[in-house]
């Protein structure tokens, strides 16, 4: 018995020595030994593991919130707010009116007016763009498409929304937003000549 636990002992001990360095090879000692390196561990936590699984530096733009209006130099005048379901003014408070953005229309989001209702231009025929430019009113039209001469894109990172105008024969005319504050009209303008007592405005999406 007493031999047993000699040997048991003894055993242990080598089997404690052998373990811990076997634990302690590094891929350099298997290179100077002709084996295989070991396979890569990976040690990072299952957060940083999820975040990875993103594709990095991919901005996703906003679809839905209020429009700020905005100088050319950043100053924020206000945002756009409706009294009714076909006119638009800029409200110098917060204001409510909220948006929603796809397919290239910014659509009206009230439950009060049952018909969907998108930013447009009225009337809506040929926009005509440098020394003879058109200019028609930022209105809400009552469908798709009556709008559908003024598709809108926004920008991934800063949200901006920047409009342009589609003529019957298909040509397209960069269009250019103007405010009057006297009489707190919007106007789409067909280049960036403008309009006597307007200013250039740019709508941005903000939650």
């Amino acid at each position: 018995m007493q031999r047993f636990s000699v040997a048991l002992f003894a055993f242990l001990a080598i089997l404690a020595l052998v373990l811990p360095s076997q634990a302690r090879v590094t891929n350099a000692d298997r290179l100077r030994r002709g084996e295989p390196l070991l396979p890569p561990v990976r040690r990072g936590t299952p957060t940083y593991a999820a975040k990875r699984q993103n594709p990095s530096g991919v901005v996703t733009p906003n679809t839905s919130g209020r429009i700020e209006v905005r100088t050319l130099g950043g100053t924020v005048l206000g945002h756009l707010q409706t009294d009714g379901p076909d006119h638009l003014n800029v409200d110098p408070n917060s204001g409510d009116a909220h948006f929603e953005v796809a397919g290239g229309q910014v659509q009206y989001l009230d439950p009060r007016f049952p018909p969907p209702y998108f930013i447009g231009g009225f009337p809506n025929p040929v926009l005509v763009g440098g020394v003879n430019t058109e200019s028609f009113v930022v209105t809400l039209m009552d469908n798709v498409e009556n709008s559908s001469p003024t598709t809108w894109v926004i920008d991934a990172t800063s949200d901006k929304l920047t409009p342009t105008w589609t003529n019957p024969d298909g040509s397209s005319i960069a269009s250019s937003i103007f405010y009057n504050p006297s009489s707190d009209l919007l106007w789409l303008v067909g280049g960036e000549d403008g309009l006597d007592g307007a200013e250039p405005v740019d709508f941005y999406l903000v939650d």
